[in-house]
C-alpha cells in the first residue's frame, strides 16, 4: 500500500463497529511474504497479559476470510488499548519490500491514547492523510505495537528516511524486527508491551483474460452514472452483467436499446456511451458492486435461454449463476471483472 499525502479527506463508511484481533489470526506467518514474516516471527519479548491492544478495519469480510481492498480505495482502520499506551504502527507493504512508520507522524507525533480511546488511522477531520491501496496484489499487513511508556527505538539515527509525513525503515525487516526485539526484551520490566496485526487483502480493479473491463469511477453516489469501458482481444458476443451490493444479477449489456452484443477484436465499447436512450445510473443499496464480462464466440445467452428485452431494459437473471452457465452450450473465450462502489 503506498502512502499517499491528499490535500483533501474523503470520508469512508464505518462497517464494523467492534474490535476484531481475530482477523490478524486468520493468516499464519507462511501466508504472508518473506519480508513480511519477521514481524511476526521474530518478536518474541515477553508480552503483557495487562496490556491489550486491538485493531480493525472498516471492511467487513465474509467468515474465514480477509478483507479485500482493490486498488484506488482508501484504508480506513481503528485501534484501541484497555490501557493509557503509547503506539506505534508500521505498515509493511503487499511487496513487503518497504516498512513505514505511520504512526507516530508528521501531523499526529504525540503517539499516547487513553485507555478504551479508539483510534481512527487516519483521523476523521482536521488531518491531510489519506491511505490508498496500489498494489501490487498481495496481502498487506499492518503491525501495531503498544507500550506503556514512550518506545524511542524507532527515533534512533541513521535507522529511517523521511517519507512525506511517515519514516520509511531503511534497514530490512528481518534486521529491525530482530533489533526491536532485543529492546522490548531489555526494557520489560519497566516498558511492558503487547502488539497485534492488521492483515488483508490487496487486488487490482480489474482482471481478466483477453478482456478489459472498466469503469470510469471507483466510486458512485445514488443518482450518479456509471460509464462502462470494455474492449476484447478476440472477436466475440459479449455479456455483461451486473452483481448488485442486494445480491441482484442483473445482465445490463445486451439490452433493450442495445441489443446487438458482437464486439469485434480491438474494439472498445462504451455504455451507455452516446446513446440517447437509457442512463446506467445508480439507484442501489450501499455497498460493493461487481461487473462480469464474458465473451462468447457464439450469440446464444449465457445466463438463461432467451433474454426478454420487451419486458425488462436490464434482464434479471437467476442468482444461481453456476447452475445456468453449466447448462448453456456457449462457451467463453475471454473474461473479465471490474469493482466499484456505492456510497450514500
Amino acid at each position: 500500500m503506498r502512502l499517499y499525502l491528499i490535500l483533501f479527506f474523503i470520508s469512508v463508511s464505518v462497517y464494523a463497529d467492534g474490535a476484531n484481533k481475530g482477523l490478524s489470526r486468520l493468516v499464519d506467518d507462511d501466508s504472508l511474504n518473506v519480508e513480511q514474516r519477521p514481524w511476526v516471527s521474530n518478536i518474541d519479548a515477553p508480552r503483557s497479559q495487562a496490556l491489550q491492544v486491538t485493531a480493525w478495519v472498516e471492511r467487513q469480510a465474509l467468515s474465514g476470510e480477509l478483507p479485500v481492498y482493490y486498488f484506488g480505495e482508501e484504508v480506513v482502520f481503528f485501534v484501541k488499548s484497555n490501557q493509557d499506551a503509547y503506539l506505534t504502527i508500521i505498515d509493511v507493504g503487499s511487496s513487503g519490500r518497504d516498512a513505514v512508520v505511520i504512526f507516530p507522524n508528521k501531523y499526529r507525533p504525540n503517539n499516547r491514547i487513553k485507555a478504551n480511546q479508539v483510534l481512527r488511522i487516519p483521523p476523521v477531520e482536521g488531518s491531510p492523510e489519506m491511505f490508498q491501496v496500489s498494489g501490487p496484489p498481495g496481502r498487506e499487513l499492518i503491525k501495531i505495537i503498544a507500550t506503556s511508556q514512550p518506545l524511542d527505538f524507532f527515533s534512533q539515527p541513521g535507522l529511517s528516511t523521511a517519507l512525506g509525513p511517515y519514516q520509511k525503515l531503511s534497514a530490512s525487516s528481518d534486521v529491525v524486527s530482530k533489533d526491536l526485539n532485543v529492546v522490548l526484551r531489555q526494557s520489560n520490566r519497566v516498558n511492558v508491551y503487547n502488539d497485534t496485526e492488521l492483515v488483508f487483502e490487496v487486488r487490482p480493479r480489474s482482471v481478466g483474460d483477453k478482456l478489459n473491463l472498466d469503469t470510469d469511477k471507483l466510486y458512485y453516489y445514488p443518482g450518479d452514472q456509471v460509464n462502462v469501458r470494455v474492449t476484447p482481444a478476440v472477436d466475440c458476443y459479449l455479456t455483461l452483467l451486473n452483481i448488485g451490493a442486494s445480491g441482484d444479477r442483473t445482465v445490463i449489456f445486451p439490452n433493450r436499446f442495445q441489443p446487438d452484443n458482437f464486439v469485434p477484436k480491438g474494439h472498445t465499447l462504451f455504455i451507455p456511451g452516446d446513446n440517447p436512450n437509457f442512463r446506467y445510473v445508480i439507484k442501489g443499496v450501499k455497498g460493493l458492486e461487481k461487473l462480469i464480462g464474458t465473451c462468447c464466440a457464439n450469440v446464444r445467452p449465457i445466463y438463461m435461454d432467451q433474454y426478454d428485452f420487451n419486458q425488462y431494459i436490464f434482464q434479471l437473471v437467476s442468482k444461481d449463476l453456476n447452475v445456468v452457465e453449466r447448462q448453456n452450450a456457449a462457451r467463453p473465450v475471454a473474461r473479465a471483472e471490474t469493482v466499484f462502489w456505492i456510497r450514500n
